[in-house]
């Protein structure tokens, strides 16, 4: 989604609550506490960023 100044706070919110649930599944978790415990970090290329990264955003 891009954001324009047209776009609600709702509309941002909702974007990125979807974001954090889908992180939180990565890491089989149901809270973030949870997730800090679950999370493990791994080092990757910038081509895998590129590839893997967040989908329909620019960095």
């Amino acid at each position: 989604m891009e954001y324009t100044e047209d776009s609600t706070v709702e509309q941002i919110a909702k974007e990125y609550l979807g974001g954090l649930k889908s992180g939180l599944s990565y890491c089989g978790a149901d809270k973030v506490a949870d997730a800090r415990e679950n999370a493990e970090f791994v080092k990757i290329s910038g081509s895998t960023q590129y590839r893997n990264g967040a989908h329909g955003k620019d960095f």
